[in-house]
């Protein structure tokens, strides 16, 4: 499984789950918002992550007290997500389906690569058009 952090410029950040790993918060907060937040930083040096609004649905890790506060700490703002709303999941229009539509592999190594390349040849006008 992919996670993917994006804005209207592009990816932001990029990881896989390994097989047999399991999301928790723990998980959430080491492997993916502590690097999401460090590659905010660097992109923005004068601001960081201040003034900075996310949006992540309501999974069990994404809304635990460990995870809220340590967005607020970085001074994110979260965005609230109501309990289904397709409209505020873009991704499952238009990001989620030029993936799907890459050739299944066998190989993980080969499909990390391939959808890596896929989402960096993505050009900005299209993020900034479907976020």
């Amino acid at each position: 499984m992919f996670y993917i952090f994006f804005k209207t410029t592009g990816v932001v950040h990029l990881g896989y789950v390994e097989k047999g790993d399991t999301i928790t918060s723990k998980y959430y907060i080491k492997n993916c918002l502590k690097p999401l937040i460090c590659k905010i930083n660097k992109q923005r040096p004068k601001t960081g992550t201040q003034n900075f609004k996310f949006l992540h649905d309501n999974a069990r890790p994404h809304v635990i007290e460990t995870v809220t506060n340590c967005l607020n700490q970085a001074g994110i703002t979260i965005i609230c997500h109501p309990p289904y709303s397709p409209d505020l999941a873009p991704s499952d229009y238009w990001l989620f389906d030029l993936i799907k539509n890459l050739d299944d592999d066998t190989d993980v190594e080969s499909q990390k690569t391939r959808i890596t390349k896929l989402l960096q040849s993505i050009p900005k006008k299209e993020y900034k058009k479907n976020v």
